[in-house]
């Protein structure tokens, strides 16, 4: 069964892979026993693969860098394997004790300090982000 990609996403992914070439797709696991990572040189099978290992408490994340041209498939990225930092990644997340989940007030406070963060980096005209939650944090 093929999953669509959702336009918006399918935008950024295509982007990122022009940028980028491949892409690594990395899963974390609560206990860690079960992380895994995968490279991808197109969309559509790195969203198939994104779907699949979705879950509750999974957290899911591409790599935001081009990788030098020889970096192993079978390895996830490090940063001696980063030929040209492409992507920042800006994150914001309310202090809490670990393993608690967000409040809906800390979550609101989180997306308007990303918020607030985003307007100030437009006024130094950086281009125009992707814009994400997380359930606890703001990106």
């Amino acid at each position: 069964m093929t999953v669509k990609i959702p336009s918006d996403s399918l935008q950024y992914l295509e982007s990122l892979f022009a940028d980028c070439g491949r892409i690594e797709l990395r899963r974390i696991t609560p206990d860690r026993a079960q992380n895994r990572s995968l490279w991808f040189e197109e969309p559509l099978p790195l969203w198939e693969r994104a779907s699949k290992w979705a879950g509750d408490g999974i957290s899911l994340f591409t790599s935001l860098s081009e990788p030098i041209d020889n970096y192993p498939r079978n390895r996830g990225l490090k940063d001696q394997g980063v030929k040209r930092y492409r992507r920042l990644l800006f994150d914001f997340d309310p202090l809490r004790e670990k393993g608690q989940n967000s409040t809906d007030q800390e979550l609101a406070a989180a997306v308007a300090m990303r918020d607030d963060f985003v307007d100030r980096m437009s006024d130094l005209n950086w281009p125009s982000p992707l814009l994400a939650t997380s359930g606890n944090g703001a990106h």
